[in-house]
């Protein structure tokens, strides 16, 4: 059962090594959401100022708020309630803008790990020839490209939302004052916090004592995000689905990558399953410290 399979890492997980890189995967996660709230904070500076520490407790609310919603779409209301300046619809176009960022870097490093990993897997399973697979990698890359410059200026395609009702192109104007500049600098801040998330879920799987070095690991975690992201999703009931994905990708590997490396499942299951609390239950209970101070829930205190 789930816990006879667990009950083999009981000498790992009691070791000096696998405490010490906790503690370091633990002590990560603060970093990887203080990004995540720097991003945002930088992004709603348009509209008006917002204290670091004021927008760390709007990251930590919004993943409590996201926590039980589909693909966590609630992440992006719970954090504008913070914000006094700036309209509901307004906040929620910008703090969209971030994760639009998150998702790009997610797919652009993603697809780069699936070429180099399943290309063995698809030529073995003669799904397409070598040429035909290149041609569709250099397509997905070009549209890829194509979706990046169109964040980067995203201003120039004010025509789209100048076509809206003005109730909802309000909303939208904002959009038009992001310069390619500032639109890159929320492109390195993504990239910055998934090395972090990365490394962190590295870390845990050389705590579990999977000795994979670092450019396959680090690719095959890219593959690993690749899926959690385009899959749907609700945060605190996919655990599971997070660990079998995990785990297909390393039997893959394993299979057709030609590699020696040792794992079980219990390995996988309990590395991505720590991740996850670390990453998404911990802040997501530290959030509810935070949701009781915002605006809709003093609006429905009041009476309003």
């Amino acid at each position: 059962d789930f816990v006879g399979k667990f009950a083999e890492l009981s000498d790992i997980i009691s070791s000096a090594k696998f405490i010490y890189l906790l503690l370091i995967v633990v002590l990560l996660m603060p970093v990887n959401w203080g990004i995540e709230a720097w991003k945002w904070k930088y992004l709603i500076k348009k509209s008006e100022h917002v204290p670091f520490p004021t927008s760390m407790k709007a990251i930590y609310a919004g993943i409590s708020i996201s926590s039980l919603s589909p693909n966590r779409v609630g992440e992006f209301f719970g954090r504008v309630f913070v914000l006094k300046e700036t309209s509901f619809w307004r906040g929620v176009i910008m703090t969209v803008l971030g994760s639009y960022a998150q998702t790009l870097v997610t797919l652009f490093f993603g697809l780069n790990a699936m070429v180099f990993f399943l290309f063995p897997y698809v030529m073995d399973k003669d799904y397409v020839s070598e040429s035909q697979f290149y041609f569709i990698y250099g397509i997905v890359l070009f549209g890829l490209a194509i979706v990046f410059l169109s964040f980067l200026w995203i201003a120039k395609f004010k025509f789209l939302w100048n076509r809206l009702k003005p109730k909802y192109r309000v909303a939208f104007t904002v959009l038009n004052d992001y310069k390619p500049f500032e639109m890159f600098n929320v492109f390195l801040f993504s990239v910055l916090r998934y090395f972090i998330f990365s490394l962190q879920y590295f870390l845990l799987l050389k705590a579990l004592q999977i000795e994979i070095d670092f450019f396959n690991g680090m690719g095959l975690i890219s593959l690993i995000f690749f899926f959690n992201t385009v899959r749907p999703s609700i945060a605190l009931l996919e655990v599971a689905v997070r660990y079998m994905i995990a785990y297909e990708v390393f039997m893959l590997f394993y299979t057709y990558g030609n590699q020696d490396i040792y794992f079980t499942e219990a390995q996988i299951g309990l590395a991505s399953s720590t991740l996850w609390l670390i990453n998404i239950v911990i802040p997501a209970l530290l959030g509810l410290l935070f949701v009781k101070e915002m605006k809709f829930v003093k609006n429905k205190q009041n009476g309003k």
